[in-house]
C-alpha cells in the first residue's frame, strides 16, 4: 500500500492510506457512461452531414444551431447539476432523475434523426432547434 499527503486547510498534512480500485469496478465505473459516451459520439459524427445533406439545412443555419445548443447545455447543466445534488428521494439523489429521464431521452434521439422535412426552411430550423 502506497502512503500518499493529503493537505488540509493548507497548514497541517497526514498520511492516508488510499486502496486501489479493483478491476471489476474499473470497468463498472467505465461502463456506466459508455451508452450515454456512444451516443454523443454518433451525434457529434452524424448530426452535421445529417442536418447538411439529408435535411437540406444551410452550413448557417446548422452552425447556429449547434451554437445555440451549447450554449443552452451552458445554462442548463449546472442547474440540472444543482437539482439533483438536492434531491432527496427514497432512491437516493441520481437514480430518480436517470429513471425518469431515459425515456423520454431516448424519444427525443429518435425524433432527431428524423426528416419530417417541413415546407419551410425556417420549420426544419426550428424544428431542429428544439432538439439540439
Amino acid at each position: 500500500m502506497k502512503h500518499h499527503k493529503v493537505y488540509s486547510s493548507g497548514e497541517e498534512s497526514f498520511d492516508e492510506r488510499v486502496q486501489p480500485l479493483s478491476t471489476c469496478s474499473r470497468l463498472s465505473f467505465a461502463l456506466g457512461n459508455s451508452g450515454h459516451g456512444m451516443v454523443q459520439t454518433i451525434i457529434n459524427i452524424f448530426l452535421t452531414p445529417f442536418l447538411l445533406n439529408v435535411v437540406g439545412l444551410s452550413a448557417g443555419f446548422v452552425g447556429t444551431l449547434i451554437l445555440i445548443g451549447r450554449l443552452w447545455d451552458a445554462i442548463t447543466d449546472p442547474l440540472v447539476g444543482y437539482l439533483s445534488d438536492n434531491t432527496d428521494s427514497r432512491w437516493g439523489r441520481r437514480r430518480p432523475w436517470l429513471l425518469f429521464s431515459a425515456f423520454p431521452y431516448a424519444i427525443l434521439y429518435f425524433l432527431l434523426w428524423q426528416d419530417f422535412s417541413f415546407s419551410s426552411t425556417f420549420l426544419n430550423f426550428v424544428y431542429y432547434l428544439t432538439r439540439a
